[in-house]
């Protein structure tokens, strides 16, 4: 097997050589065909970052035609002057000092769009580049060893034309989607959660718990919601749309000691219940008509149980249509 750039092939270095170069191995050094460049520069050249699979850097000299295939050396870390672009994955925006950059695959340029499918970390700006421009400014070049896929405010990409931007806007965690012909089956969403139970529980087992912990600093003048979740739409075709705020669906191996909807589990005196739902429009958010049916009910609903199945079952009557 032949040797990588100055390194040597496998099984031929003693178990303990050092092999690094310069400055503790910051230095890398190849053949410059198996160093890439992007699109802006035609050989490795000084000035235009560099990267061979997850490694970036910056070449200390220029490869040209009548050099060959020559052994290229390149800095993974310092601090240099590099043209960016003052972008991010929205369009044109400009970069302050201290923000990471990122270097495209194809074209070797440097900017803040983040996309996994096109972007490997740089480093991070230390100069100021104005919107919509390419400025030289200089940069302190990073070979970040976990990918940004990972840790970094990044672009998502689950398939099905799934395209999930997650960011931080202040003071919020925001996603956003953008799926163009979603295609999908029962059961599955864009956000997909599985909870594989294979021993013997020893207390409850939940799937999620979201929850808002008040302080003694806390003042909270009007409503508050665990979830505030909804519909909304400009334009869209709902003639044959069936539409439900959540579907529940259970595939039971046996009879349960208890199967309900919801557990209701409060716990103090401040925690009475005043309705079942507060509504802004009775007759549009519940179907509800001022009237009373006549017609004897023509069944009931279990409705409520204690906790565990104690107290035995409440039950609420049904009508069939009836006239006043």
């Amino acid at each position: 097997m032949s040797p990588q750039g100055v390194y040597p092939a496998a099984d031929v270095c003693a178990l303990g050589d050092e092999i690094s170069s310069t400055y503790e191995g910051r230095h890398v050094t190849l053949y410059g065909d198996n160093i890439s460049h992007g699109s802006q520069v035609s050989y490795v050249t000084k000035g235009y970052g560099v990267w061979s699979t997850h490694a970036v850097g910056m070449p200390f000299t220029t490869q040209t035609a009548a050099l060959g295939n020559p052994l290229m050396t390149f800095d993974t870390e310092g601090i240099w002057c590099v043209d960016v672009h003052g972008a991010n994955d929205g369009g044109d925006e400009a970069v302050a000092v201290g923000e990471a950059v990122y270097i495209n695959t194809t074209t070797g340029q440097v900017s803040k769009i983040r996309d996994n499918a096109t972007q490997l970390p740089f480093g991070y700006a230390l100069g100021v580049v104005a919107s919509g421009e390419i400025q030289r400014v200089a940069v302190k070049v990073h070979w970040d060893p976990i990918s940004h896929t990972v840790l970094d405010v990044e672009k998502f990409y689950f398939g099905d034309d799934s395209d999930v931007t997650i960011a931080w806007v202040d003071p919020y965690l925001q996603f956003r989607a953008i799926v163009a012909t979603p295609n999908h089956v029962d059961g599955e969403g864009l956000f997909n959660y599985a909870l594989n139970v294979t021993g013997i529980a020893t207390g409850e087992v939940n799937m999620t718990s979201h929850w808002i912990n008040l302080t003694g600093a806390a003042d909270i003048p009007g409503y508050m919601h665990v979830h505030t979740d909804g519909i909304w739409g400009s334009a869209a075709d709902l003639a044959t749309a069936y539409i439900a705020w959540a579907k529940i669906s259970w595939m039971l191996p046996e009879n349960p000691a208890g199967l309900y909807l919801f557990e209701l589990n409060n716990g103090t005196a401040f925690d009475t219940l005043d309705a079942i739902f507060a509504v802004n429009n009775p007759a549009l958010a519940l179907g509800y008509i001022a009237a009373t049916p006549t017609a004897e009910a023509s069944g009931s609903i279990p409705f409520m149980a204690g906790a565990g199945g104690g107290g035995g079952l409440k039950w609420i009557r049904t009508y069939d249509d009836a006239t006043t």
